[in-house]
């Protein structure tokens, strides 16, 4: 039973009672189907693992159509519903700034992709929106708004949640699981809880303008701990781990035609969900404090993350990836060292 069926959780609840939150959405949340084989998820206490597979092109897994699905979202990443009506209405192309906000980086180092990506899947399968946009909050353009990698709010689990997300984009599955939960476990430490109280003012000084009066004045008060609203909340930690996997590349070679490839990624997609959850589980074996929290991970394997990565950077830019001289030259001192 959660704590909503008890008498205690059902008066915390009243405090929302009459707002909706997924009405508040900024993507279609039938949009993973269109691009994703998606494997039942797989639940041990406060863990979900929840595995996607892109689906094939004849006998190759490709990423271009969902690189280009992602770029079309960056102007709801980036801006309000208020900022894209005052480009609409000054005639300003709004893409422009919102692609600036990913900059000319190396995409295979960046971690905003992965930022974006986890908005896209935590809005469409929680259903929970975005509370607030990767605005700029000082006048400087290259210093943009710190902290998590992005702040939800809405129901989970039968339970009202503040959702605060990780990303981490590898070339192994083994150093993008051990990274994240490095991430929440410093997070959490009681010596960096001013990381949490960072979380929740950036939250509550940028509410986005997507959430009416009512619902922006209840996530005020949620978002400030010591009140009902906030004490009413779980704290819930969606964690997108998207990474290599030569198991991919096995399938593609040996793979006939699209049924072929699906036959055998539908069967070993299965195994590698099972297999996931019980590393995941393994790892928490010995972090006592991990296993408090509510954990849900997104993970996505693929054949080619860094390929990804620079074909995303074309769809948002419109240009390949040129790699500067100093890191062309980077590498080649460290590889004439090895």
């Amino acid at each position: 039973m959660t704590l909503l069926g008890h008498p205690e959780g059902i008066q915390m609840q009243k405090l929302f009672d009459g707002i909706t939150w997924n009405d508040c959405l900024t993507v279609k949340t039938n949009w993973v189907d269109r691009f994703f084989h998606r494997v039942p998820e797989r639940t041990d206490l406060k863990v979900r693992a929840h595995v996607l597979s892109l689906k094939f092109s004849g006998n190759r897994q490709e990423s271009l159509a969902f690189a280009e699905y992602v770029s079309s979202r960056i102007e709801n990443y980036v801006f309000d519903k208020n900022a894209l009506e005052r480009y609409r209405e000054d005639e300003i192309n709004s893409y422009p700034k919102a692609s600036s906000f990913f900059g000319n980086t190396n995409p295979v180092k960046d971690g905003k992709y992965g930022e974006l990506i986890l908005y896209l899947l935590v809005e469409a399968i929680f259903q929970t929106p975005m509370v607030c946009h990767k605005l700029c909050l000082l006048t400087n353009s290259n210093d943009q708004v710190k902290g998590g990698d992005g702040i939800f709010f809405g129901q989970r689990g039968g339970n009202l949640s503040i959702l605060i997300g990780e990303s981490k984009i590898y070339q192994d599955l083994n150093g993008a699981l051990n990274s994240s939960l490095q991430s929440i476990d410093r997070f959490n430490q009681d010596h960096l809880t001013s990381s949490f109280d960072h979380e929740l003012f950036i939250a509550r000084s940028n509410i986005s303008s997507n959430f009416s009066l009512a619902q922006a004045k209840a996530l005020l008060k949620a978002f400030r701990p010591g009140t009902p609203e906030y004490q009413a909340c779980n704290k819930v930690f969606p964690i997108l781990l998207i990474y290599d996997d030569e198991e991919i590349d096995s399938i593609e070679e040996v793979a006939a035609n699209k049924e072929h490839a699906e036959k055998l990624i539908s069967e070993w997609i299965t195994e590698h969900s099972d297999g996931v959850l019980t590393n995941i589980k393994s790892k928490l074996s010995t972090k006592s404090d991990l296993r408090k929290l509510f954990l849900e991970f997104f993970l996505i394997p693929m054949s080619d993350v860094g390929k990804f990565k620079k074909l995303l950077f074309k769809q948002i830019h419109g240009i390949e990836y040129k790699e500067p001289a100093s890191e062309k030259t980077a590498k080649t001192i460290k590889k004439g060292e090895s």
